[in-house]
């Protein structure tokens, strides 16, 4: 089972194609398109975390058509009311993953610090449509950002691989704005 991320597929938002730019001469190009790379990397028992922004109004007709098993993270364009309750993740997410000791922070807005930017937490979003650059441990996951291909979690260690990340093993000590001193 491999893990994937994406965001901002914007299915039945016909302006998306002017909005963004996107190499499509129609909506229905667009939709095909997407489907078809999503399923040339994704199999049935994969788990894929959209980061907001599916589609404007019943995604069903498209989660049925894609592979793996989908969750999505609330976008400012989704009718969240639509998605099965067990695959709603709500408007942040923390993924962990244990075997590699990798810990995300999932939101479909970026955010410049976010919970647990000090302790090595990455944190993948959505919302910017390739205008926003990559900034720490931080990256948008959104389909135009990949040539409408999700990333895959190894996709991202790779990216993140000579990334500094900010790591202060001693914050949980730190009590508030109170912080150790030396008493000479």
């Amino acid at each position: 089972m491999t893990v994937f991320f994406s965001s901002d597929h914007h299915f039945n938002h016909e302006n998306m194609i002017w909005i963004a730019d996107r190499p499509f001469k129609d909506i229905d190009e667009m939709h095909e398109e997407m489907i078809k790379r999503h399923n040339s990397v994704v199999s049935k028992r994969d788990t894929v975390y959209v980061l907001g922004d599916f589609c404007y109004g019943d995604p069903k007709e498209y989660l049925k058509r894609m592979n793996g098993t989908i969750f999505l993270i609330r976008g400012n364009h989704d009718s969240y009311s639509k998605w099965d309750e067990k695959r709603k993740l709500g408007d942040m997410h923390r993924f962990k993953y244990a075997e590699r000791n990798i810990r995300i922070i999932l939101c479909h807005y970026p955010l410049r610090e976010w919970d647990g930017f000090y302790r090595g937490y990455w944190h993948l979003f959505g919302h910017t449509h390739c205008n926003m650059p990559r900034y720490r441990a931080s990256m948008d996951v959104g389909v135009d950002t990949n040539n409408f291909y999700p990333y895959s979690l190894e996709d991202i260690t790779e990216l993140f691989k000579d990334e500094e990340i900010p790591v202060y093993p001693l914050i949980d000590q730190i009590q508030g704005n109170i912080y150790p001193i030396d008493k000479k």
